[in-house]
């Protein structure tokens, strides 16, 4: 875990790699994992219908 001093210097981590899934008895469900730089690892779960909007902000971001 990253404290808050270094959160506030630092809101944004490097990744340095991901593995993504969909369960096969929640296909309704994307699982994330995100590893950071300082080996850190992230990993979120989200709906269909959110991934969906998560990969549009992605992508409007790195259109940029």
């Amino acid at each position: 875990m990253v404290n808050d001093d270094q959160n506030e210097q630092h809101p944004f981590h490097a990744v340095a790699g991901f593995r993504m899934s969909v369960p096969p008895d929640r296909p309704d469900l994307l699982l994330l994992e995100l590893k950071t730089i300082d080996a850190g690892i992230i990993r979120l779960s989200m709906t269909k219908e959110s991934a969906v909007l998560f990969g549009q902000e992605v992508g409007n971001a790195a259109a940029r």
